[in-house]
C-alpha cells in the first residue's frame, strides 16, 4: 500500500473561499528576513579556490597593540630599530617562488602584494578606518573601502601609509600603498573576476647606526638620542612598484543553490509513506 501527499504552491484559491489560517499569516504577516550589515563576505586569490569567508564586522579594539609587522607574536623578525626600515625574519623562511630573484627583501614587510586584497561582497558600502600614534616615532594609517555597483559587482580600494621618524637621526620610514580591486560575477556564479592594480612606494634613511658605541655602558652620553652623531649622512634607498593582476574562471561543474531550487519548485511534496 503506498500513501502519498502533495500540495501544489501555484494552486489558486477562488475568491469566494477562505484562506486557511496558516496560508493566510504567511501572506498578510511581516517580512521575516532582517536586513543587517554586520556581516561582510570577502575572498582572496588563495581563497578563490575553494572557498568564500563570512566575517563578522570587529569594532573592538582586540589585538590593537600589535600594529607594528615587524613585532607580531608569530612572526619574530630582526630590524635596524625602527618601523619602516630594513628587517628580516627570525624563522626560516623558504622561497616559495619559482624563476628569478632580484634578492631585494629587507622591505617586503611593508609592500602590498596581489595577495594581500581581499575582494569584498558588500550588501552596503563598507569603510575601514585605522589609525595608531606613537607620536613622530611611529604613526599607521590604513584605508579601505568597498562597494557593491550591482549585486554581482564589486569595487574597491586600499590605502596603507606609515611614517616613522625613529628615535635617532636618519632613521625615518616612509612607506606608501594602494591598490584599486573590483571583483564581478555572472548571474549564475560560473563566471568570476577578479582585479586589482597596486602602487607601492618606500622610503627609508639609512644612518649606519650612531659613533657612540657605549652609549648603554658609558656615562658621558647625550640628554636627547636626537643629538648622537651617525655615520652615514645622506644614505638612503627608494623603491617604486606598479602591477596589474587578472584573473578569470569558469567553472563547469554542478552549483547547489538552495534559493535557485525555491524559486524553480512549484510542487512540494509533503508527504509519502511505504510500508
Amino acid at each position: 500500500m503506498y500513501n502519498c501527499f502533495a500540495q501544489d504552491l501555484k494552486t489558486t484559491v477562488n475568491d469566494n473561499k477562505e484562506l486557511d489560517s496558516l496560508r493566510k499569516k504567511e501572506e498578510e504577516g511581516r517580512d521575516s528576513v532582517v536586513f543587517t550589515s554586520k556581516f561582510i563576505r570577502y575572498t582572496t586569490l588563495k581563497l578563490t579556490k575553494d572557498s568564500i569567508q563570512t566575517i563578522a564586522l570587529d569594532t573592538t579594539l582586540t589585538g590593537f597593540q600589535n600594529f607594528n609587522v615587524l613585532i607580531q607574536p608569530r612572526t619574530p623578525t630582526v630590524g635596524v630599530g625602527n618601523l619602516g626600515l630594513a628587517a628580516r625574519p627570525m624563522l626560516f623562511e623558504p622561497v616559495k617562488t619559482i624563476g628569478f630573484d632580484i634578492g631585494m627583501h629587507s622591505l617586503d614587510y611593508y609592500a602590498m602584494t596581489h595577495d594581500d586584497i581581499r575582494y569584498y561582497q558588500a550588501r552596503t558600502p563598507f569603510t575601514s578606518l585605522y589609525y595608531v600614534s606613537a607620536g613622530e616615532a611611529e604613526q599607521v594609517f590604513k584605508v579601505i573601502h568597498s562597494q557593491n555597483v550591482k549585486r554581482n559587482f564589486n569595487v574597491g580600494l586600499n590605502f596603507n601609509r606609515i611614517g616613522a621618524n625613529g628615535y635617532y637621526r636618519r632613521q625615518r620610514g616612509d612607506d606608501l600603498n594602494g591598490s584599486l580591486f573590483t571583483w564581478y560575477q555572472s548571474p549564475n556564479k560560473r563566471y568570476n573576476l577578479w582585479s586589482s592594480v597596486v602602487f607601492n612606494t618606500l622610503k627609508t634613511q639609512e644612518n649606519g647606526s650612531i659613533l657612540n658605541d657605549s652609549i648603554f655602558t658609558g656615562t658621558n652620553n647625550s640628554v636627547d638620542k636626537l643629538t648622537e652623531p651617525v655615520r652615514l649622512q645622506t644614505g638612503k634607498r627608494i623603491w617604486r612598484q606598479t602591477g596589474f593582476m587578472l584573473k578569470q574562471t569558469y567553472f563547469v561543474g554542478r552549483i547547489d543553490s538552495v534559493a535557485q531550487e525555491i524559486t524553480k519548485k512549484y510542487f512540494q511534496q509533503t508527504g509519502c509513506h511505504i510500508p
